[in-house]
This record gives structure tokens, sequence and C-alpha cells, in this order.
């Protein structure tokens, strides 16, 4: 099948999965999931280990990854994601992955720049404004001080700000991040979410992120999905609507399989969850 070369305008731009299961060899990971995310909204995706957050994210990326066999479809604009060219579709869906080494000592700017990479015609050649919009997603995840600093003197939390920044300098219309929280410390976690947000609030952008902590989840999330195991006779794998509707103790028991607690969270007046030692 040819290559989509168009991706049709529309004022209200949408990925969406339908009916997307997949699994690694005869272990099924994903059953026939559907969701969407929208231009404006903020998702936030939170589960166990192993449960296919990171599959999921990654096949809503048009990225299919070793071993995966899949079925359903993924479509931007009601077009395949799959048959997309890649920078046609990286112009369109940005997308950090949970884990990630440089293989090159490169600076802050290079890594960030990279994600102009798709603005270029698949040449490589930046232009003074490719240069500029990197510039201000530094500055935007407040990365000015280590702008020309070399990646491997970073530490682990300031390499997961520069591939934010990254996923920022592509100016896509969604946004995936994979674990964006992983690595930075308990203050920092909340600032950075909340820029995020802001940012991408600012930039009417569709937001999906995996985050293990879900009372951080729901002091931030328009959307709360909680996505348990695969299981056999399992109706649904997620749970999904306001922080509100979703973060009660019958949900987080069926998904986490342990006792909680719920309260209101004081200062956000979200809910907030413990687990009942």
């Amino acid at each position: 099948m040819d290559k989509l070369r168009f991706v049709t305008n529309s004022n209200n731009p949408q990925l969406a999965a339908a009916s997307l299961s997949a699994g690694y060899g005869a272990a099924p990971v994903l059953d026939s999931i559907s969701l969407s995310i929208s231009a404006g909204e903020f998702i936030c995706l939170s589960g166990r280990n192993g449960c296919g957050k990171s599959t999921l994210l990654s096949l809503l990326a048009g990225i299919t990854l070793p071993g995966l066999r899949y079925s359903g479809q993924v479509t931007f604009n009601s077009q395949p994601v799959k048959q997309m060219q890649p920078c046609i579709r990286a112009k369109h869906i940005a997308y950090m992955p949970q884990n990630e080494h440089s293989a090159w000592n490169y600076t802050v700017e290079d890594i960030i720049l990279s994600g102009r990479f798709c603005h270029t015609n698949g040449t490589g050649i930046y232009s003074p404004g490719d240069y500029e919009t990197a510039r201000q997603a530094a500055a935007e995840l407040h990365l000015e001080h280590l702008y020309t600093r070399p990646v491997y003197t970073l530490s682990g939390g300031e390499f997961q700000r520069v591939r934010i920044a990254r996923a920022f300098a592509q100016q896509p219309d969604i946004l995936l991040l994979d674990e964006p929280a992983a690595n930075l410390d308990f203050a920092v976690r909340f600032s950075l979410l909340a820029g995020i947000k802001k940012l991408a609030g600012n930039r009417h952008l569709g937001v999906l992120i995996s985050i293990h902590d879900v009372n951080l989840a729901a002091a931030f999330a328009d959307t709360l999905i909680l996505m348990s195991p695969f299981s056999t006779g399992k109706q649904n794998q997620l749970i999904s609507g306001s922080p509100a509707k979703v973060i009660t103790p019958e949900n987080l028991g069926m998904t986490f399989e342990k006792t909680f607690g719920v309260y209101t969270h004081p200062e956000y007046g979200c809910p907030a969850a413990y687990v009942k030692l």
C-alpha cells in the first residue's frame, strides 16, 4: 500500500486507536483497546508495571517494537498512522520513549534541534527558524544554562527534560510521553508536569502521558486512565474518566490488586490515594 503523502487539515486533530490488541509471542499484552486523544486534552495513563502502557504508547506513535504482533488500527485524522511517511507523522505526533541513551556525546542544543529534523524535508539542513524554535523549547523547559553542555555530563533528570524539550520542538499536534517524571525528585516532578500542561495548553496540544504515580496524575489530568494487565475474561483493560470518578478504592483495587484508601488532597482538591498496609 502506498505511503500517505498528506494529512488533511483539521481544526481538532485527533489520534485514535480502535480495537487494538497486541502481544509478544504467545503472551497477550493489549486486548481490544479503543481510545482517542484530541487537541487540547491532557490525559494521564497509569497502571501496574508490565501492563502494556509503553506498548500502547509506541503503537499510538506508529512504532512496532521488536517481536510485537498486533491487530486493530491507529489513525490520525482518520488516516492510518502506519501508512504515513515518518517525517509527516513526526510533524503531527511527537513520542518520547521511556528509555533512551545517546550513542554520541551531543550537546543539549544538538539533541533538541534534532526534533526539527522532520521539518527539513529529510535534508537535516536546519534553518534559522529551526534554531530559534529549538532554543525556545529549551527556554520553556528551563534548560538555557545547559544548552551547550554535552549530554554525557547531564544527570538523568536533566536528560529527561532535554528529551521533553525535543518533543516540544517538533511542534506536533499530539504529544506522547512515556514516564516523563521518571528520574526526577519529588519536587521537580510536580513543577515539570505543571510546565508540560501549561505549554501544551498554550499550544493546544493533545497529550497522553504514562505515569506510575496516580496522585501526581490526579493533580494534573483532565482525564485519567487506569490500565490493568491483560487477563482472560476481563471485559476492559481501561478505566477512564475524570480523576474524581476514576480514583476510588474499588478501581484502584482492581487495577493494582491492593487495598486502598482515598481522601481529598487539601491543596489541590483532587482525590489522593494511599495503600492500606
